[in-house]
This record gives C-alpha cells, sequence and structure tokens, in this order.
C-alpha cells in the first residue's frame, strides 16, 4: 500500500532526524564541557606561572599601606592600597580570567590591555568576568557592610586621583578604609577563583 509507505518512510525520517538532533546536542555539550577545561587549564597555568610572583607585589603594596598608615601618611597608604587593588584585579584576575576565556594568552593580553586602558577600564571588564565566572562582587563587604567593589570605584578610587593629581589631604579612616578594601577584595574575590579552578591559595603556593 503505497499510503502505508509513505507513513512508515516518514516516520522512518522523523526518527533519525530525531536521532541526529540528540547526537547533535550530545557533541555540543562535549564541546562546551572541553572548552570549559580547556579555559580552567590556561587560567590555572597563568596563575602557576606568574601568581606567586604578583602576590609578593601585592603584600609588598599592602605592608607599605599599613605602615604609612600607621605613622600618619594617609595620602601615600591610600595610593599603596589602590595599587595593591589594582594589581589583584588586573593580574589575579582580570588577566588570568580573560586568558582562560579566549584559551589564548595573546589575544587575552591585547583586550586587557585595551580595557584596562580605555576611560572604563576594568571597572566595565571585571563584572562582566565576574559574572561570567560566578564571582558574587555584591556579595564581597566591608566591616561597615558596604560593598567593597562599590566602596572602591565610588570613593578610594576618586580619592586616590586626588591624592596624586591635587595633593588632597587624607583622613585616618579613609586610609584604613582603602587598605580594608584591598584586603577584602583580595580575600572575596581571588579566593572563590582559586577554588573554581581548582587551586589551594592562600594555604599553598600559586605554582603548586
Amino acid at each position: 500500500d503505497f499510503e502505508a509507505d509513505r507513513r512508515a518512510m516518514q516516520y522512518e525520517k522523523y526518527e533519525y532526524d530525531a536521532m541526529m538532533d540528540a547526537a547533535h546536542e550530545a557533541f555540543m555539550g562535549q564541546v562546551e564541557e572541553t572548552i570549559h577545561e580547556q579555559a580552567q587549564g590556561s587560567a590555572r597555568a597563568y596563575l602557576g606561572t606568574y601568581g606567586d610572583a604578583i602576590s609578593a607585589r601585592i603584600d609588598a603594596c599592602l605592608a607599605s599601606a599599613v605602615a604609612l598608615a600607621d605613622s600618619g601618611e594617609y595620602g601615600p597608604a591610600v595610593t599603596s592600597a589602590c595599587t595593591a587593588i589594582e594589581l589583584t584585579i588586573n593580574y589575579l584576575l582580570l588577566r588570568p580570567l580573560v586568558q582562560g576565556a579566549f584559551l589564548s594568552d595573546v589575544w587575552a593580553g591585547i583586550l586587557t590591555d585595551a580595557v584596562l586602558n580605555s576611560r572604563a577600564g576594568y571597572r566595565e571588564l571585571l563584572p562582566a568576568v565576574a559574572k561570567g565566572w560566578d564571582l558574587d562582587l555584591d556579595a564581597v563587604r566591608l566591616a561597615s557592610g558596604a560593598v567593597a567593589w562599590g566602596a572602591f570605584t565610588g570613593q578610594i578610587w576618586p580619592l586616590r586621583r586626588k591624592v596624586v593629581h591635587l595633593g588632597m589631604p587624607v583622613g585616618e579612616a579613609q586610609a584604613w578604609m582603602a587598605i580594608e578594601c584591598a584586603e577584602v577584595l583580595l580575600s572575596g574575590l581571588v579566593v572563590p577563583a582559586a577554588r573554581r579552578l581548582g587551586m589551594g591559595w592562600p594555604d599553598d603556593p600559586w605554582h603548586s
């Protein structure tokens, strides 16, 4: 019967199409999983190579900021704390995580440098990268309850610019807030990022 044969062939086509769709979805899922694994591997490679040297510079900046604040040099303390924050964001977060997303240190370097040298800089790039790696910027808070990222972009960084370019005097509370912000962003963002990458910093050195 022609009609029965036609229906049988049509059913076989539907079944074949459904099988191919399922195979395609499975294949794409495998590709995405592989890419994610490669992205993590790339980020781990970057931090394993450069993380210890970067962390040492951050620690030195924070130690300098604390010493300056203790001696009443509040303006320089703010600038040292801001340098620690910039190193943290640029080289322990953005560079390795962007490099992981692009699977290429060359493209990561080009993109990161271009964005960081623009007017918006990391103020726009970090929220986007944090979201992509499931890092909650709003959850990282100072002892006062203020969001650390908001305090840095809204208060501390503008203060640093006024100190450097206008010689603006800085109060003791402002200096210690900058130091706290540097410490909180380091522990609240870099530690979770390291855990997502399967790395044990700060308990273990990056290279391990």
